[in-house]
C-alpha cells in the first residue's frame, strides 16, 4: 500500500488540499495528513524574554499559552482536512493524522521516515512579491507588452528544499493558487 504523506499549513489550505486529492490515485494508497507547530518563534519568545529580569515566570506562562494556541489551531485543520479527504476519497481509504512541534523541515523528514511514506507532497504558492521588473531599459514594464510571456514569480522555501535534499522518498510540490499580499505578510 501506498502511503502518501501530506504536510498541511494555514496559507491557502482547502486550495491546497483539494489539488492533493484531485492530482493523485488512491486506489490502494493511505493519507498521512501532518501538521507542524514551529517551535522557532516560541523559542525566540523564550530567549527574548529569559533576559528580562523578573520575567522569567510571565514569560514561561506566556510560552506554554502561545505553543497550546498553535497545537489547537493545528489539531482544527487537521480535523477539518480529515472530513474534507473522507468525503473526496474512495471509501476506506485510510486517514492518518499527526500533529508535531518543532522545527518543520526536520518535522516532515522525521514524519516520512516514521510513516514509512512513498511520497511526500508540500505545497506552495504564487510569491506576490511587488511589481514586474523593469524592462531591459530600466522602465517600468507597460500591463500588454510585445515579446515573451511573463511567468508568475516562484520560489522554493528553506523548508521545501531541505525536505527535497533528505527525505527518504519522493516529494511532489503543488502549487495551491496565488497568495494575496495581506497573506504573504
Amino acid at each position: 500500500m501506498r502511503r502518501v504523506l501530506v504536510a498541511v499549513s494555514g496559507l491557502l489550505f482547502r486550495e491546497f488540499l483539494d489539488r492533493v486529492l484531485g492530482q493523485l490515485s488512491w486506489s490502494d494508497a493511505e493519507l498521512h495528513l501532518l501538521h507542524i507547530v514551529d517551535a522557532r518563534p516560541l523559542r525566540e519568545f523564550g530567549l527574548a524574554a529569559g533576559n528580562l529580569p523578573g520575567r522569567g515566570r510571565r514569560a514561561s506562562e506566556r510560552l506554554r499559552q502561545m505553543g497550546s494556541l498553535g497545537a489547537d489551531a493545528g489539531q482544527k485543520m487537521l480535523t477539518e482536512a480529515e472530513v474534507i479527504a473522507a468525503r473526496r476519497l474512495p471509501a476506506g481509504t485510510p486517514i492518518h493524522r499527526r500533529q508535531r512541534t518543532g522545527v518543520p523541515e526536520h518535522e516532515i523528514v522525521a514524519a516520512a521516515y516514521e510513516a514509512t511514506a512513498n511520497l511526500i507532497v508540500l505545497g506552495a504558492a504564487e510569491d506576490p512579491a511587488g511589481p514586474p521588473p523593469p524592462d531591459r531599459h530600466g522602465r517600468p514594464e507597460p500591463p500588454h507588452h510585445e515579446g515573451p510571456p511573463r511567468f508568475p514569480r516562484r520560489h522554493l522555501t528553506p523548508t521545501v528544499r531541505f525536505v527535497v535534499d533528505h527525505a527518504p522518498c519522493d516529494v511532489l510540490l503543488l502549487y495551491a493558487g496565488k497568495l494575496r499580499a495581506a497573506d504573504a505578510v
